[in-house]
């Protein structure tokens, strides 16, 4: 599958540790997403909504936060796996790829640009009912 972001191009002849550095990157984004969230939590619930419809945005909240850690979870699997993936090729371990590799990592690293944006979202709803009950 070939891409026309520039970026990507690069990606396809990257070496190996370029490749290896971006997953570090990912999981350590996706670290800092976890504790973000359990901030979040600790911000949304700390505070009661009095009305009726606050509370139940709050649970339409709760909802999301559950959804986006399953997501952070098995993203961060999924990178792993990657990771692996990437030691038996070093390994030079029969049938595994290099062009597989860099395949995977791009489908990897469109994952993982649209839960930073879904993320990125959700702060900004979090933020937002946060001003509304404040």
């Amino acid at each position: 599958m070939m891409t026309s972001n520039p970026k990507n191009q690069f990606l396809l002849g990257a070496g190996f540790d370029v490749l290896h550095q971006e997953s570090r990157e990912w999981l350590e984004a996706i670290a800092f997403w976890k504790d973000e969230t359990k901030f979040f939590h600790k911000l949304v619930y700390g505070i009661e909504p009095l009305e009726k419809d606050k509370q139940e945005k709050r649970e339409i909240l709760k909802d999301l936060e559950d959804i986006h850690s399953r997501l952070y979870d098995n993203f961060e699997q999924a990178i792993i796996r990657h990771e692996s993936f990437l030691a038996k090729i070093l390994e030079d371990k029969k049938g595994y790829a290099d062009s597989a590799y860099q395949t995977k990592h791009l489908d990897l690293k469109s994952r993982f640009e649209k839960l930073e944006k879904e993320f990125r979202e959700w702060k900004s709803i979090v933020f937002k009912y946060i001003e509304s009950i404040s």
